[in-house]
């Protein structure tokens, strides 16, 4: 009872904090943002802190759509009056037809022919989602590409990965007769290294395990050192998303990738007189199959102006 509570106390205080402009200037304000939207803020909120599984949360969050008229769930997903106030107070009014704001009749689960007679509470619909809080149980959060695999981009360089270090994916470019790291990323996401002498440095990858196992809606902030020839240059904060789906077709195959987004913004630079950039963005397509990504865009800004950018795609996998 007391994890539930914890977690739709999360549910209503993400909700708050994504509109707390309009709930200071007006609660009629509110009227007006899309109950998906209040639902997708709640969503956030609860991985955010990485507590739960994105499963919990979604399961909390569509519990309460399922279980009330969707003028109810506005107001429990709003407010605090869903926590009750002691262990097994109803929460839920008792189950009836009701008219949703749209005129339509909407049976709100919870009456005697599904759960067994009286009002549902807090503990009942934790109960529905306790289950997937099985973290022992859950997928592995990540697995690292397949050493010597090779990727064909079309520009006609061909990459190799080697990835003896799992959380450490390094890119060579190479021809017949000699190889050489052309890039490394954390696990084929965030850029550490690349030409230039520039390196970079994540303070603390932690808070990147919330990304795993990926879903659509995960997020990660994060801090990264830059360093030139191993001298300090800058640190910057950044941001992970995950986006959403894509499948991308490579040699006559498709390949299903989650769609991650980056987004950051200097924070300190060694001399600012010399700054070459302030903020930056890169996206990967990456596949969980291969453990790679399969293509890969960035960008660099500074003063609002794009003044660098990269585009690579990956047109054939194949083994060493």
């Amino acid at each position: 009872m007391k994890t539930a509570a914890i977690l739709v106390a999360g549910l209503i205080i993400g909700v708050m904090v994504a509109f707390w402009g309009d709930l200071t200037r007006s609660g009629d304000r509110l009227s007006g943002v899309p109950f998906s939207e209040i639902s997708a803020a709640a969503d956030r909120h609860c991985r955010s802190d990485g507590a739960f599984l994105p499963e919990q949360c979604r399961c909390m969050v569509e519990g309460v759509a399922e279980r009330l008229s969707r003028a109810e769930a506005r107001e429990v997903l709003l407010t605090a009056a869903f926590i009750a106030p002691e262990p097994g107070t109803s929460v839920f009014p008792a189950a009836d037809s009701r008219a949703d704001p749209d005129g339509e009749a909407e049976t709100v689960a919870g009456s005697s022919d599904d759960a067994g007679g009286g009002d549902f509470d807090l503990a009942m619909l934790w109960q529905d989602c306790a289950p997937l809080a099985q973290p022992d149980e859950a997928p592995s959060a990540y697995a690292p590409p397949e050493g010597g695999l090779r990727l064909t981009l079309d520009n006609g360089r061909v990459y190799t990965i080697d990835s003896n270090d799992p959380d450490l994916v390094q890119y060579y470019f190479r021809n017949a007769n000699w190889r050489r790291q052309s890039s490394q990323y954390y696990r084929s996401l965030v850029l550490l290294g690349g030409a230039e002498g520039l390196s970079n440095r994540i303070e603390n990858a932690e808070p990147l395990e919330r990304l795993w196992p990926l879903a659509v809606g995960n997020r990660a902030e994060y801090k990264v050192i830059t360093r030139r020839y191993g001298r300090f240059l800058a640190r910057r904060s950044e941001l992970a998303e995950v986006l959403r789906t894509e499948t991308l077709t490579a040699g006559g195959d498709h390949y299903e990738t989650f769609v991650v987004q980056g987004r950051w913004q200097v924070t300190h630079w060694l001399d600012s007189r010399q700054q070459i950039y302030d903020a930056g963005d890169w996206t990967a397509w990456y596949c969980p199959e291969t453990g790679t990504w399969l293509r890969w865009e960035d960008n660099l800004y500074r003063q609002g102006r794009t003044i660098g950018s990269s585009r690579m795609q990956v047109v054939r996998i194949a083994p060493m």
